[in-house]
């Protein structure tokens, strides 16, 4: 079973440059993940867009001017032996992954229910995500 934590959205610039460094000292092609329905993507013109998310190889060897600063990342590179700019707002960014053996972080933005009536449990008492025994008060 794969847990999943969530990834505070002021936490991605510096998550994607950690990764971005990791993979490449270790020779791995790192892949940009990107929302494509976030409306500030700019994309490479002639490129079909019929997912909802596409994958952009920014190793160092193919791509030129990359930026991966805090709000924006931005970069050159080839599509159909055109140089094209891609920029893509951080928040687009829905994770990174190497190419050769998909390592890497699919963010998770998704906070959890912070509701103070709601203790996470179901109603029998158990928790719905796990299998984990839970207490429940018994008044």
């Amino acid at each position: 079973m794969s847990t999943e934590y969530p990834i505070n959205i002021a936490l991605r610039p510096y998550l994607i440059r950690a990764l971005h460094e990791w993979m490449e000292a270790n020779s791995w092609t790192p892949h940009l993940i990107v929302d494509l329905t976030d409306k500030e993507v700019v994309a490479p013109g002639g490129l079909p867009v019929e997912d909802e998310s596409v994958q952009y190889n920014i190793s160092s060897s193919a791509v030129t001017d990359l930026l991966l600063g805090n709000d924006w990342i931005s970069f050159n590179a080839r599509f159909s032996g055109v140089s094209q700019q891609v920029t893509v707002p951080v928040r687009a960014v829905l994770g990174m992954m190497a190419r050769e053996n998909g390592q890497g972080m699919i963010f998770n933005d998704q906070m959890p229910n912070n509701d103070p009536d709601d203790d996470g449990t179901s109603p029998e008492g158990a928790s719905p995500d796990s299998g984990k025994p839970s207490l429940k008060i018994v008044k």
